[in-house]
């Protein structure tokens, strides 16, 4: 269970953990300390009042020194815990990262170990996150059951020794320190088919041997050892106490890691075996000798290598070749039989409609004909994943990754950093390959010592002509989010929230493989998804999402670009609302409001609202759009003190629902809400601050039809999630 990410979200932050928190939970913080800064608080908390009492307080104070831990039951506070040692700086990045187990509460500052919090209140109890003080916030990360908790020593408990190291904490914005060798994690729910492990690690400079093992309480299930001592790779297992039988064979790639350089190793579960990648290319297969997947349970690296990065994260692209496996298709998407054709077209994190053809007598070598008679058929939608990479926060620049399963039309990539206060220039690349040589689709390109952004392709290793945005939206020293939306026809960027420009494909995007990022920038988080997350907010009814006056063409201030968080307020006429003093707070959307839902909507999908009522408030609205009408209209009439909810079908207004929640009226003039729209198998369950409002029963038949999502009214929309 994820979450999704959240991006630069204001400060005081909460939000409702939606199925609460349990025994694996992890809670991702990345932010950055307030120059002037005193205290900050993360408060798990039994609800999302002043009142309510608060099972874990983690308070760092500046001003005495110490971080603070407590628990407030019956407005009264406990004991305090006190650690007199500080990893926080005023001024500086910092990421928290806090595991849940049945017995405390792990915290881990900059990938080192920190401290515990016995519970004092039941996690059953815990249903919101509340966060804070003298910080901005980059980025939340809400996980259960996955992710990874930061590098513990090899053989020592986590609670035992102190890991934490002064010396390792970075001095630069965002930049993390490398893990420390021998390095130990726990898998959280074991190891099962399409769980993958990723590892981007450095050859040390004169290396003997390195390894991978794949752990559980009886023994190793693999051991990836290359041995640069014997020019090999070594695949085994320790069972019984004892070694099996080492694999030798060499992939045909031949010796695929090399002293001093860069490696990207995946490590796949598929159901007979796993499969090992490096650097994008199969290395070989090792049939599991464990019969029990789900005892793996934990992630060991030791020997002659610098490890920068470890990742678990789960796809389902096995369900797309189990479909393979029980049935043939008539594909609807290229109309063609039994998909032989078109299975290579076919990729994980797209939904498909197809037709089953019921005959379980199928195999793979003759090609089926098509059924005579629709009795034969069961027409069904495949859900293939919202194909999520997990973010991957801190990494260091230059960075690169591989697109798993290539992008596609809806892939979104969000980069969250911070520009270097000397930097001149920085790229973003989506690239056709991992080295210099490769084509580079699309490669973004802001230029502090211009005062423009380049854009361009390379084909052949000779670039084409140059497409200059005479704009920068960066600055300095200051942080960016930007969003890059892959669409049939171009690439679409926006810039904090701000639709800043579209690049058309020269190179057909099936050929795009990696994602490279360099420059003068730090990186606080990167996020794939595929057919999911949300982008940039776009006027209602507008093709083009920029308001031209969002990038005045005079400076707010002295200086040569036009400055999105000015230190001092901007001059009349250039919208200082939406250019906020605080740096690494984004814009509000503007309203009217629109955005798409890619893939529709299915149960198990959430929207999440995040707004503020205006202050002399008559009515606001939020649509749930399909072609043919309005499945919901979820409609706060102040003027009539009522919650509307209806549907606009065949041109016509349905029958109004008004009956009114327990908890009367929720919205309120000025008050700050978060309006949740979680789409369940036969309504909609509408929850405002964690409270719930309603249910609205469907009355669309094909929830994936509703793909679009529109907000007007008297409100200030600060950040929508899907």
């Amino acid at each position: 269970m994820s979450y999704g990410p959240i991006h630069n979200p204001p400060v005081p932050f909460s939000t409702h953990f939606h199925s609460g928190i349990c025994d694996g939970t992890l809670v991702v913080i990345n932010g950055t300390v307030l120059p002037s800064g005193d205290r900050f608080a993360v408060n798990f908390q039994c609800g999302s009042s002043g009142k309510d009492d608060i099972a874990f307080h983690l308070n760092p104070r500046f001003d005495g020194g110490v971080v603070v831990c407590n628990t407030k039951e019956h407005q009264n506070w406990g004991k305090e815990e006190n650690k007199h040692e500080l990893p926080f700086h005023r001024g500086q990045a910092f990421e928290i990262r806090i595991l849940v187990t049945s017995h405390d509460y792990k915290v881990s500052v900059n990938r080192n170990h920190f401290l515990e919090y016995h519970h004092r209140i039941p996690i059953h109890r815990v249903n919101t996150l509340e966060i804070n003080g003298c910080i901005t916030l980059a980025c939340i990360d809400i996980q259960s059951q996955g992710g990874f908790f930061p590098p513990q020593p090899f053989g020592a408990a986590f609670g035992a020794a102190q890991m934490h190291n002064p010396n390792q904490f970075p001095s630069a914005q965002f930049q993390a320190p490398n893990y420390v060798i021998p390095y130990q994690t726990n898998i959280y729910g074991g190891l099962f088919p399409s769980k993958v492990i990723v590892i981007r690690g450095t050859v040390s400079g004169h290396p003997k041997r390195f390894h991978v093992n794949l752990k559980f309480s009886g023994g190793t299930a693999l051991h990836f050892n290359p041995r640069f001592d014997e020019c090999t790779i070594v695949r085994n297992s320790f069972l019984n106490n004892s070694w099996g039988k080492e694999e030798r064979q060499m992939p045909s790639c031949g010796m695929c890691f090399a002293s001093g350089q860069s490696f990207v190793l995946e490590i796949i579960c598929e159901p007979h075996h796993f499969k090992v990648n490096v650097n994008g290319n199969h290395v070989c297969n090792f049939n599991h000798r464990v019969p029990n997947l789900q005892h793996i349970d934990t992630l060991q690296i030791e020997g002659d290598v610098v490890l920068q990065h470890v990742q678990v994260y789960c796809h389902k692209k096995s369900q797309l070749d189990h479909c393979y496996r029980q049935h043939s298709f008539y594909c609807r998407t290229c109309s063609s039989c039994s998909a032989h054709s078109c299975r290579s077209r076919l990729r994980a994190g797209r939904d498909f409609i197809v037709t089953v053809i019921k005959n379980p007598g199928f195999s793979a070598s003759p090609e089926p004909s098509l059924p005579s008679t629709e009795q034969e058929i069961d027409t069904t939608v495949l859900h293939l994943t919202i194909m999520s990479y997990g973010p991957i926060h801190n990494p260091p620049v230059p960075f690169s990754t591989y697109f798993q399963s290539g992008i596609c039309d809806g892939t979104l990539v969000v980069i969250n950093g911070t520009v270097l206060p000397s930097g001149d220039r920085f790229a973003v690349n989506f690239q056709c390959g991992t080295s210099e040589n490769d084509d580079i689709a699309f490669h973004l390109n802001p230029r502090f010592d211009g005062g423009v952004v380049v854009c361009n392709t390379k084909e052949h290793q000779i670039w084409g002509k140059q497409e200059d945005k005479r704009e920068l939206p960066f600055h300095r020293g200051q942080p960016f989010e930007i969003q890059i939306l892959v669409t049939s026809n171009d690439y679409k960027v926006s810039v904090n929230r701000n639709h800043f420009l579209e690049y058309y494909h020269r190179i057909p995007i099936h050929r795009v493989n990696t994602l490279e990022i360099n420059g003068c920038i730090t990186i606080a988080c990167i996020d794939i998804q595929t057919q999911g997350g949300f982008f940039p907010p776009q006027p209602f009814g507008s093709a083009q999402m920029q308001v031209p006056n969002q990038f005045p063409s005079a400076p707010c201030q002295a200086g040569n670009y036009p400055n999105q968080f000015p230190s001092a307020p901007c001059q009349a006429g250039n919208y200082p609302n939406q250019f906020p003093s605080a740096p690494g707070q984004a814009a509000n959307y503007v309203i009217p409001y629109q955005t798409n839902i890619y893939g529709g909507l299915f149960p198990s999908k959430v929207i999440v609202i995040r707004g503020t009522v205006s202050g002399h408030p008559k009515r606001f609205h939020v649509n749930l759009n399909f072609s043919g009408g309005t499945a919901l209209q979820f409609n706060p009439r102040f003027d009539e003190c009522t919650i509307v909810r209806n549907t606009l079908l065949n041109n016509s207004w349905g029958k109004e629902e008004r009956q009114m929640p327990s908890c009367g009226m929720c919205f309120a003039p000025g008050q700050s809400f978060v309006l949740e729209i979680i789409c369940e198998p036969h309504h909609f369950k509408v929850n405002v601050n964690g409270n719930h409002v309603c249910n609205f029963n469907h009355r669309v038949p094909n929830l994936q039809h509703i793909d679009t999502l529109q907000i007007e009214g008297d409100v200030v929309l600060q950040h929508v999630q899907v």
